[in-house]
């Protein structure tokens, strides 16, 4: 994916954020046939598909962070359903649980419209969760001809026998964003048996990019590096 594409997707990450009504994309996406907003289950999940001439795009929300309100408790609530669920994907394959029901529901009410098509599934922290969960759900789905995927400070989502599997045969290019000091992309913690997929690159405050893990103390700045608007600034530096 071209780098003006990350700009694109990190501003419609930004955008799903939007608490209640129908999201506009039509400045981010202006040629754009169709859009639609979704909200679902109690746990805030929010996406919005749109329709383009070739392809179509799921964008799911992250986190809601308002201080102690109960949307904020909610949203945040769907993170800590930490067991995984073994799937029949590969040899010892498991997601989260919570990010895979709410996966699973966003497919079974989009598969009509995606059959067939090209889709791009994006979001930012729990959002990037949720849409590598539903990229492994549509694949499974094989009713579709393309998938990439594009996250931005995506916690881990599944276990070290389902990243192992991703990575060797790569069904799907994965673009895996990460703002150098954002400590949301460690969690959960790797003795809990989950890991990632795919090498990231690390977004740094002074415009570079490099492909090696370095966090130190940075992630305890974490609340700094996360916020989707951080990402958007230093994708504008590229």
């Amino acid at each position: 994916m071209e780098e003006s594409e990350f700009k694109k997707f990190a501003n419609l990450s930004g955008e799903v954020y939007q608490l209640a009504g129908p999201i506009d994309a039509r400045r981010t996406f202006p040629n754009l046939l169709r859009q639609r907003t979704y909200d679902q289950s109690r746990y805030l999940v929010r996406y919005i598909w749109i329709e383009e001439e070739d392809r179509f795009i799921v964008c799911f929300r992250g986190s809601i962070v308002r201080g102690t309100s109960g949307p904020t408790v909610r949203s945040w609530h769907l993170n800590f359903k930490v067991p995984m669920k073994k799937i029949p994907f590969g040899i010892n394959s498991r997601l989260h649980v919570g990010y895979l029901h709410e996966a699973s529901l966003a497919l079974r009410r989009l598969q009509s419209v995606l059959t067939g098509k090209k889709v791009v599934v994006c979001g930012h922290s729990q959002g990037g969760a949720l849409a590598l969960c539903f990229a492994v759900q549509l694949f499974r789905f094989r009713r579709v001809s393309e998938i990439e995927v594009l996250t931005f400070g995506q916690p881990r989502v599944g276990s070290g026998g389902l990243c192992r599997y991703l990575d060797l045969y790569r069904f799907w290019p994965v673009d895996r964003l990460v703002n150098a000091g954002d400590g949301v992309a460690c969690v959960p913690f790797g003795f809990m048996g989950y890991d990632h997929c795919e090498t990231p690159s690390y977004l740094h405050e002074d415009g570079t990019v490099t492909h090696r893990e370095q966090f130190g103390l940075s992630v305890l700045r974490t609340k700094r590096h996360h916020p989707i608007d951080v990402y958007i600034q230093r994708l504008e530096r590229l």
